[in-house]
């Protein structure tokens, strides 16, 4: 059987990629793709993600949040996205490696810890690189806003001040720059977006299955 590829989305906050993953959900063919999510995606993971997006008094120091960030990962890579590649299923992430080292490393101040975090993360993820990452990539100001018109609950990271998330853009780029990606406007309005990284990413399954 074919093995699967896996294509992740990533981009800041109010980049739309949740609202993207569950358009795509409806644009795809159910049985050729699966949908997930980080942190989380199977519950040992979900119950993770929860604790280091928890608003407290007392934040997680970042060495904390890069634990339990990986642990969440190694739970998902194993039991839910190995798996569904081995079946030939093409799996469509939100968020992945790119985003730890952006939000904890980069942004998080934790540089000190920048080699410990590629270790881990390699043994947390079993090896496994996503084929493709499209990173929707939007100014952090305007993000931020539509995140705040949204009325959505905001994470920890939602709360973090503009730099902090100018940070974390430059720091997705950075990690992207030696990887295999494709950047989208997600500037643009919300059709265009969505159409564009629909189309990225049926021209990359349909160009590179089997190989």
């Amino acid at each position: 059987m074919k093995r699967g590829l896996f294509i992740v989305l990533e981009g800041g906050e109010g980049s739309g990629k949740s609202s993207v993953v569950s358009w795509l959900k409806d644009e795809l063919p159910k049985n050729d793709f699966l949908f997930t999510r980080e942190p989380g995606g199977v519950e040992n993971a979900e119950e993770i993600r929860e604790v280091v997006l928890k608003n407290r008094q007392e934040q997680l120091n970042t060495f904390t949040q890069i634990l339990l960030f990986e642990a969440a990962r190694h739970e998902h890579v194993s039991k839910k996205i190995i798996p569904a590649l081995e079946a030939g299923r093409h799996v469509v992430c939100d968020r992945f490696s790119s985003s730890t080292y952006a939000y904890q490393i980069i942004a998080g101040a934790g540089a000190e810890y920048e080699k410990l975090f590629l270790e881990i993360d390699r043994t947390a993820r079993n090896g496994l690189e996503p084929d493709l990452t499209v990173f929707l990539d939007v100014d952090p100001a305007v993000g931020l806003q539509r995140k705040v018109s949204s009325h959505d609950p905001l994470d920890v990271f939602d709360q973090q001040d503009i730099s902090f998330h100018e940070k974390v853009r430059e720091g997705i780029k950075s990690y992207l720059q030696k990887r295999n990606h494709t950047i989208i406007d997600a500037g643009k309005a919300q059709n265009e977006v969505r159409e564009a990284i629909k189309e990225a990413v049926l021209h990359y399954t349909e160009n590179h299955e089997g190989q």
